[in-house]
């Protein structure tokens, strides 16, 4: 998990998507607390919220 801020060029390391794709997906996150976002110019820098992480885990592991 992410302990610091990293660029959202690293998710495309991850998994290879088309930039609209991923611009979608990040504020989708967002939007659910997932993320948070810092924009620095053209850049985005994302920390992942671990406490929301694990509520959704907590709440998906009942399943």
């Amino acid at each position: 998990m992410w302990e610091k801020p990293r660029p959202c060029n690293v998710l495309f390391d991850v998994q290879p998507i088309s930039a609209p794709t991923l611009s979608h997906h990040i504020r989708e996150l967002e939007d659910a607390g997932l993320l948070h976002v810092v924009k620095e110019g053209k850049f985005l820098n994302l920390w992942l919220n671990r406490e929301v992480l694990r509520q959704y885990a907590d709440y998906l592991s009942k399943f």
